[in-house]
């Protein structure tokens, strides 16, 4: 009798089991921010000899550092949500960095990214899953840098599987993101800027139409940032300098997202990233949102050409009343 009594419950064990394992199932596969960051986060590889010099550096293309985009917990301590700046008025100065003069924004809604075009690293991947652009075209991957961005090829909907010269070819874009440069952040700087900038011309010919914007890098934690020193956000931000001087204020623009993720002292807040690197998954919709406004319509002049503007109307009138005097 205990014999059939222990074969029954056993049974019932074993079907309950059976019963319950597809929503268990369902549970570790669709819940996206219940994941582990030590699983699928790649490794930096930082294969520079000397980070005290940098000019010294390793043929780039073959010298990568991985970012990569990792699904994790959402911390408990990070209800704050991060404060998007209202940009509405002209901006004049960057808070992320005085030295940065920014162009007047205008806010708009989605519709605006429905003919844009996303390039980046692991961070536009979080974008991308996570930022609730829809319509809009993403070429990114993880280990993505300005060096190897042309011998990459991607699947794109509706398109195929592309290079990114291919891809301009192909398809007609109003708006061009960018965002590259944590991946060579160690290489050297101007040599890099200068890849960046060669980059943005060739875009600015394939596609002569598209308004393009530069994203400045996001920064690290400070407990990154102190213990390595190449990928420092002191380091981050003398990049984003160099990057900022390609923006020419009419069809090249930038602007650095830092400001709604950083503590204040240029890092970026601790609850706020799951690695010391990345943001967590929640917070790309606040990054979407910061770039909806900082948005560019157009055909619309930048506060640099309007002061250009300005200062040719004033040396008109000028010549005009001493000629009449």
């Amino acid at each position: 009798m205990r014999q059939k009594n222990s074969l029954l419950f056993i049974r019932t064990f074993l079907l309950s089991i059976v019963v319950a394992s597809p929503f268990l199932i369902k549970q570790v596969i669709f819940k996206k921010e219940d994941f582990s960051p030590s699983e699928n986060m790649d490794n930096y590889e930082e294969e520079i000899k000397d980070n005290s010099n940098t000019n010294s550096v390793s043929n780039p293309s073959t010298n990568k550092t991985n970012t990569n985009i990792s699904n994790s917990k959402t911390n408990s301590n990070s209800n704050k949500e991060p404060t998007n700046s209202n940009s509405n008025k002209p901006s004049n100065e960057n808070p992320s960095n005085p030295n940065i003069v920014n162009q007047s924004f205008v806010k708009v809604d989605d519709d605006y990214f429905e003919d844009a075009l996303f390039i980046g690293d692991s961070r536009t991947v979080g974008i991308k899953e996570y930022g609730k652009i829809k319509k809009a075209t993403f070429f990114c991957d993880t280990g993505m840098s300005i060096y190897n961005l042309y011998s990459k090829k991607l699947s794109i909907s509706g398109v195929g599987k592309v290079s990114l010269k291919e891809l301009l070819k192909k398809k007609k874009y109003g708006k061009i993101y960018i965002m590259l440069g944590i991946n060579e952040i160690g290489y050297n700087m101007d040599k890099s800027a200068a890849k960046f900038e060669e980059t943005v011309n060739y875009i600015k010919k394939a596609q002569p139409d598209a308004i393009i914007f530069i994203q400045g890098n996001l920064h690290v934690s400070k407990e990154k940032s102190e213990k390595n020193p190449t990928f420092s956000n002191k380091r981050i931000d003398k990049y984003n300098k160099k990057l900022s001087k390609i923006a020419d204020f009419k069809t090249v623009f930038y602007f650095d997202a830092n400001e709604i993720f950083d503590d204040g002292k240029g890092n970026m807040k601790a609850n706020y990233t799951f690695d010391n690197t990345h943001i967590y998954a929640k917070y790309y919709v606040n990054w979407t949102n910061y770039m909806k406004e900082h948005a560019v319509l157009p055909g619309e002049p930048s506060n640099k050409e309007e002061e250009n503007r300005d200062d040719s109307n004033v040396s008109s009138n000028k010549v005009d009343n001493e000629k009449q005097e």
